[in-house]
Parts: structure tokens; sequence; C-alpha cells
């Protein structure tokens, strides 16, 4: 066997490219595709068949160029074997010297392994040749007689036809053409790890960019939510000092419902700011302040009832949604009903379920209640917004609890009952 002195296969490169590389082999440098290519054009450009291989001797491409002689001997079985004896032959000089190794196949065609190697380390070879050579030097081995193959019965084998097609090369011109091809194999493995590195590095970069960002962004949402509950500490300070103010110069004025509707109204206001509290007993003591409100201003035209289950008194859930629903009934109640206006709210466990139940005889919340009271009178377009935001509550309160709570709205005879039913969370 020819072994090449120069020691181009074996690929000498700063570890730190293959590195970040786990379990480095021929398909993580290339992948399958890119290696077909290459594969591909060396073959249609030199003539010469090739296949792929790797460190095992398995084939990793499809064979490109096959010369009709070896194509018409493989068909005998015999002879298939022993040409692929002879590949895995060449392939395990190659790989034990580290050189590229040029042969005679044991039917006469001229071969070549070379051996892809990176820092010393072997990943497979490139095997082809299948060149006809009539001016090889001695040195070149046969693998007929290394592999002490007996003769061939060349009898049943005719290369006259087949010749005629196959590649034809000096000695010389094999040599270097392998030695052009060792080149070629060289840098694109250089460029491929260099090319592989840049993008690990790059693609590190903007992981750790990303996981910065959200850094950022989970340290600003941290600021904005103490900056929120500073401005609210502020607004419930301001509220609270302005609805005193009011409330004392009602009573200086001997303005007695003023004073305890602004009483009733401050402490609304600051159990409404209070975004911790969401128990139901907590909820409950907010609507009361609502609820008194309304009957300082409507008298007896304005009925009110809260009930809570004993086992449901400190359920926590959104129960402060209830209290949007409850404020926009009481506006439409009393609104357009001439009579009285009755409004009842309660809260009770049902196995695995909290239910809050609002009731009224109003005119409706829904889009089809706007649709009757817009065909009998005049309705102003702060009452059209009033509509529109009920109807949009429910798809944003999905939105901000993940899906619940589940909300039913049925009207029925001047009756509205509102089911709002909420998983109790262990």
């Amino acid at each position: 066997m020819y072994i090449n002195k120069e020691n181009i296969p074996n690929i000498k490169i700063n570890e730190k490219y293959t590195n970040g590389i786990d379990g480095i082999d021929i398909y993580s440098i290339f992948g399958r595709e890119y290696l077909e290519q290459i594969q591909k054009v060396i073959s249609d450009v030199t003539g010469l068949a090739f296949v792929t291989i790797d460190y095992k001797g398995e084939p990793l491409t499809e064979m490109t160029n096959f010369s009709r002689r070896c194509q018409h001997i493989r068909k005998n079985a015999m002879h298939k074997k022993i040409c692929e004896l002879s590949d895995a032959s060449g392939a395990i000089r190659a790989a034990v010297s580290k050189k590229t190794s040029i042969y005679f196949c044991p039917f006469n065609l001229l071969e070549v392994a070379i051996p892809i190697i990176i820092n010393d380390k072997y990943l497979g070879a490139f095997i082809g040749g299948q060149a006809i050579c009539e001016d090889p030097p001695e040195k070149v081995i046969r693998m007929k007689d290394q592999l002490l193959l007996e003769d061939i019965d060349y009898s049943d084998i005719d290369f006259s036809s087949d010749d005629v097609h196959a590649k034809k090369y000096t000695f010389k011109e094999f040599e270097s053409t392998v030695k052009l091809i060792e080149l070629i194999i060289s840098e694109i493995i250089k460029k491929e790890l260099i090319s592989s590195y840049h993008e690990n590095k790059n693609k590190n970069k903007i992981k750790a960019l990303e996981e910065k960002v959200l850094e950022l962004e989970e340290k600003n949402f941290k600021l904005k939510t103490k900056l929120s509950s500073f401005s609210n500490s502020v607004n419930t300070l301001f509220l609270n000092n302005m609805m005193e103010s009011l409330s004392n110069l009602a009573l200086i004025e001997e303005a007695h419902n003023t004073s305890e509707y602004s009483e009733h109204l401050r402490k609304f206001i600051i159990e409404s700011i209070d975004v911790e509290s969401n128990s139901a007993n907590y909820v409950k003591k907010t609507l009361l302040e609502y609820f008194m409100m309304k009957k300082i201003q409507y008298k007896d035209r304005f009925q009110y009832e809260i009930n809570i289950d004993d086992d449901s008194k400190e359920m926590i859930m959104p129960l402060k949604v209830l209290i949007a629903y409850v404020v926009v009934m009481c506006f439409l109640g009393l609104s357009f009903n001439e009579g009285i206006y009755n409004i009842k709210v309660n809260f009770k466990k049902k196995e695995d379920f909290y239910i809050v139940v609002i009731d009224d005889n109003g005119p409706g919340i829904t889009s089809e209640s706007l649709e009757k009271l817009k065909a009998n009178q005049a309705i102003s377009d702060e009452i059209e917004n009033v509509f529109g935001y009920i109807s949009q509550l429910e798809e944003d309160i999905k939105k901000i609890f993940g899906g619940e709570p589940e909300i039913k709205i049925e009207e029925k005879n001047k009756n509205t009952k509102i089911s709002i039913k909420y998983h109790v969370k262990s």
C-alpha cells in the first residue's frame, strides 16, 4: 500500500472549536445533506467514485458515481464481499497510519482511503477511486496479495465493455487529484468547525441576553409593583383625608345625610383600593358601604340583602369582580325601575366550588336588554358605555384569572341572576 508521506488528513485545529461539540463525528460537522453534496461535487469533478464511512466502517452516504465495472463485479455475492473487505482494509490502514493510503483493489482498480482525523481523533474516511491506472509504481500495494485471496476467477467477468466508460488516470494524476481532495476536505472541515463554534457562541450570547432581559423585566415588574403599592398608599391617604374633611364640613353645616354618605363613600373607596383583602367577609363589608350610600340616596326605594354561609366567610377568590357587577346592576336598576329596586347577594360553598349569586329586579345587563331599553326610550351614551363595559368584563376576568371564574347570566321576567362560580383552591 502506498502511504502519502504528507500528513494533510490529520487536521490540527484549536481545541476551543471542538470542545463545544458533544460526541463529535462526521455528521455533527457537516450534516448528512451537506456531506452528500460535497461528496457528489468531488465525485462529479474528478470522475472518481466515493462513499463516506464512519469510524466503525459503516457507510454514511450513498455511493456516488460507482463505475460500471464495480457495479458488474458486485452483482456476484462472493465478489461483493471481497470488495467490502478491501474497502474496510483500506480504511483501517488509513486510520492506523492516520494518513491517506492508495492501493489496488482485488479487481485491479486504483483506490484511495482519505481518513478524516481531527486533532489525532479518527472520525471516518472518504473511500473511493475505481480508476484504471497503467503506470503505478511498484510500492503501491495490491489488496489481492495483502488479503491472501486465492486466485480470483475472472472467467465470468468481461471487463472490455465496462472499461470503455471507466475513468483512466496516470498515477501522478491520481496522486495529485487525491491531494487536492485532501485539501478541499481539510479546509471545509476547518471552516465548518469554526463556523459552528461562532454560531454556538452567538447562540450562547443571545441566550444570556434573553435571560438578562427576563431578569430585567422581572426587576422592572417588581419595581412597578412597589411603585404601584406606594402610589396606592399615597392615593389612600389623600382620599381618606379628603373624605374626612368633607364629612367634617357636612357636620359643621349640620348636613347629617351628607356627612353619613361621605363616611360610607370614604370607607367604600378605601376598601376597594385594598388589593390584598379578598375574603367573602371583606367583600361583604365593602358592599355594605356601597349599599348604605344607596340607602341614604334612595331611602325605601332601595332594598338589599347579603347572606354568607358559615363555611364561605373566609373563602378566597377574585370576589371583587362581583363588585363591578353589583355597581352596574344597581345603577341600571335605580335608573330604569320606577318602583322599589331589590338586590340580593348570596355567598355559598357547593362541593369543590365557591358560588356567588347576585339577584335583582333591574332591566338586565346583556346586549339584548340594552336593545329592549333602546326600543322603548332614549338611551344616553353613558348608559351604552355601561353595557359595553359589562359585556367586556367577563372576557377580561377570564384572561386575568386563567379561565376562571365561570360566570353565568340569566335574565327572565324583569329578573336578572348572575352566578359566579370559582374552584376551591387547596
